[in-house]
């Protein structure tokens, strides 16, 4: 496997979730040479070839909907949740829900493995109410998908502003008010408004349109800007680690952080450049994943 893929697919890093995004990230990029393999004379004269175990591989790595509609989707849905360019919230469950629908649709045989696996995921790491509220209240897919009907979003919703705001009084008032974004009337119904649903982030549309609803805005802008995982910690802490050394220990406090402050921000500002050069002057898309190819990720690098 090494000499057709070029090196091992598995390569253990500083966390689970950076190893498994890499591992993710080598399988996409070397799915051509694991082809190969399977083709290959030293695969069929070996013992897996005709084992249960190898043909299941091997199918699998041979079946392009597995590649395109299994693998992908969830490559995407990690992007997202690593990104920190934007706000992600209110698109990590509207984009997994997509990836699910389009696992289940390739292979009925294998897909039950792969949405146990994400389900438990959901259970056991996720706040799962707070994603869902942050898709409820998203301005772009609240029209486009019709979540108005979806109960189980509305009960998510409310038992996140029951949380934050710890009143009776203020869930009524935000359940109430609601209905003018639902229905796209007050503040929510003016042509630049609406037109601006799917480019605005949807907190600063919420901040800029939603004085119709005073309550659930409060809630919307608290929801919607926040960070979807800790990998943007988790990078800072790496930073910490380079500038903190053994020989290098006795910077002050406030100096250690000055400097990851400056090197930090001037990695990400160079990551930006060299994305925004890659996709010309169009508007970000936090699915963008030409990185697939590239040699050079900046976000497992």
């Amino acid at each position: 496997m090494r000499d057709y893929c070029g090196g091992e697919i598995l390569r253990p890093a500083i966390t689970p979730f950076v190893t498994n995004y890499i591992a993710l990230n080598v399988l996409l990029k070397r799915r051509d040479g694991l082809k190969q393999m399977f083709r290959s004379e030293q695969w069929l004269s070996s013992h897996f070839a005709t084992s249960h175990d190898g043909q299941e591989v091997e199918t699998l790595v041979n079946n392009a909907n597995f590649w395109s509609r299994m693998i992908e989707p969830l490559y995407e849905v990690l992007r997202i949740v690593d990104g920190d360019r934007t706000p992600t919230m209110g698109l990590v469950y509207a984009k997994l829900e997509v990836a699910k629908k389009r696992i289940i649709a390739t292979s009925p045989k294998y897909s039950q493995m792969f949405i146990n696996i994400i389900e438990d995921r959901w259970d056991r790491q996720i706040s799962r109410d707070l994603h869902m509220a942050a898709y409820y209240l998203h301005p772009g897919f609240q029209h486009e998908d019709v979540l108005v009907y979806r109960d189980d979003l509305l009960g998510a919703l409310t038992s996140v502003v029951d949380r934050m705001s710890q009143s009776h009084e203020k869930v009524a008032a935000s359940l109430n008010e609601l209905k003018y974004f639902h229905e796209g009337i007050g503040s929510f119904g003016d042509p630049s408004v609406i037109a601006s649903r799917q480019k605005l982030d949807p907190g600063e549309w919420w901040l800029s349109y939603g004085r119709t609803s005073p309550t659930p805005r409060e809630t919307a802008i608290r929801v919607l800007s926040q960070t979807s995982s800790s990998s943007g910690c988790e990078r800072n802490w790496s930073t910490f680690a380079l500038i903190h050394t053994k020989v290098r220990n006795r910077l002050s406090h406030r100096r250690l952080d000055n400097l990851v402050y400056v090197h930090y921000n001037m990695r990400l500002r160079l990551k930006h450049v060299q994305m925004d050069a890659k996709r010309g002057d169009g508007d970000y898309d936090p699915t963008y994943i030409s990185y697939l190819r590239d040699d050079e990720d900046p976000m497992v690098s």
